[in-house]
């Protein structure tokens, strides 16, 4: 989960509208041209992916593809992962049905804190 909630976290818009993950790569991209030894901003990288886990990674950002974006986050609903499923000729164990609404609960909960972020930074200007 702690690679997910790192992605996702890295997904965060910023002020110019990019995301917190191209600002700190073009930072350092821009640094190594000076000093190829220039070691990555905090935050860049982050845990990596279980390799077990990679096929629910992926199949999770496919589904959640889909997911409309906006002011009001909605959480994926057991028909869309039902849909996803028929479309893709997958039957999820009960297990995996858990572990994608895990992801799902981590990205909303990151879109949601990016959310309220903004309208904060909004509010106060």
């Amino acid at each position: 989960m702690a690679f997910a909630e790192h992605e996702f976290a890295l997904s965060e818009r910023q002020p110019d509208g990019s995301t917190l993950r191209a600002t700190l790569h073009s930072g350092w991209r821009q640094r190594l041209e000076r000093n190829p030894r220039f070691p990555p901003p905090d935050g860049l990288f982050g845990p990596p992916c279980p390799e077990a886990a990679r096929y629910l990674w992926d199949w999770y950002l496919d589904l959640a593809r889909g997911r409309p974006a906006g002011e009001h986050p909605a959480r994926l609903s057991s028909q869309e992962i039902k849909a996803w499923c028929d479309l893709n000729g997958v039957r999820l164990r009960p297990w995996e049905v858990t572990a994608l609404r895990r992801l799902d609960d981590a990205e909303f909960s990151a879109i949601v804190q990016q959310l309220n972020k903004a309208r904060a930074l909004a509010a106060g200007r």
